[in-house]
């Protein structure tokens, strides 16, 4: 997984990326959330939930799914089941090194 990046350049990555709307909707719902280096995203699913219109369950498993992608890392851990319960947990926009900077572009274009 590469550091994180620009959060500009990160949804750039996701929409040329062939992913489901719920996916595409958590990444942008998402990316309003970080710092402008694509760090300290701590919306919490509650959220997420009301700036996608997308049931809790669904953001939950986006989340889960956007992390195996590895277009998402989370740097803390928080709440259920007694780990930190209250917070949420912090994620970093990351770019699967297959798909590192740069390389989901044509040549040519920025």
């Amino acid at each position: 997984m590469t550091p994180p990046l620009d959060r500009f350049e990160w949804e750039r990555l996701i929409r040329e990326l062939d992913l489901p709307s719920a996916l595409k909707l958590t990444c942008y719902a998402l990316g309003t959330y970080v710092n402008g280096d694509g760090t300290n995203a701590h919306p919490g699913i509650t959220g997420l939930a009301k700036a996608t219109g997308l049931h809790r369950a669904t953001v939950l498993r986006s989340l889960a799914q956007l992390e195996e992608l590895g277009l998402i890392q989370p740097v803390f851990r928080g709440g259920g089941k007694g780990v930190h319960r209250g917070l949420a947990t912090v994620y970093e926009l990351a770019v699967p090194v297959e798909n590192g900077p740069g390389k989901h572009r044509k040549p040519g274009t920025l």
